[in-house]
């Protein structure tokens, strides 16, 4: 395994980390989720079409749990872009005003093996956040009614889009070192 990647995971999911941002993520997955779903399924029929002549609430599931897709993509994007790119960005200035970052390209590792250990290490535990609302959305796709497909590629663009935010505070770093060495 990767030494960068084992050091992520052995520093950010400890015991007392993993309850306290698993707790965090279930309960404000669950809340926004209750909540976008329960108000995406209420739907109000006017009173000429309803067989009453007074407006009628039916509950409509699907367009509860689609509501409820949408808001959870932004929920993972809070966790993967925000945090995660964060946590990339703080612990690379860390170690570079530390030394450590120089010590680290000189170790014997490649440096696609770096890379791999910053992105997947480092925000580690908001990988584990990110992993705690995917059955959350898997149910907004089954009730939804969602085609496999759409579902996919909605996610799929929210996790490429964090993957490379994430990717930015490394290659700004490396942009600025090696800009001064070619004009220099």
């Amino acid at each position: 395994m990767n030494p960068l990647i084992r050091r992520g995971i052995r520093e950010r999911l400890r015991p007392k980390n993993l309850v306290a941002s698993g707790l965090f993520s279930i309960i404000s997955c669950a809340t926004l989720y209750l909540a976008s779903f329960f108000d995406g399924m209420q739907q109000v029929i006017p009173a000429n079409e309803s067989e009453s002549a007074l407006p009628e609430l039916i509950s409509m599931p699907v367009n509860g749990a689609r509501e409820a897709f949408t808001v959870l993509l932004v929920l993972q994007g809070f966790f993967l872009m925000f945090l995660g790119t964060g946590r990339v960005a703080s612990v690379t200035a860390e170690e570079k005003e530390a030394g450590l970052l120089d010590y680290q390209r000189m170790t014997p590792m490649n440096p696609f093996s770096k890379i791999l250990g910053y992105l997947f290490g480092l925000p580690a535990r908001e990988y584990f956040m990110f992993l705690i609302t995917l059955p959350f959305l898997l149910h907004c796709m089954v009730v939804g009614k969602f085609h496999c497909l759409t579902s996919f590629n909605s996610t799929q663009f929210f996790s490429a889009q964090s993957f490379f935010t994430t990717l930015l505070p490394m290659s700004s770093d490396w942009w600025c070192r090696n800009r001064g060495q070619h004009h220099g």
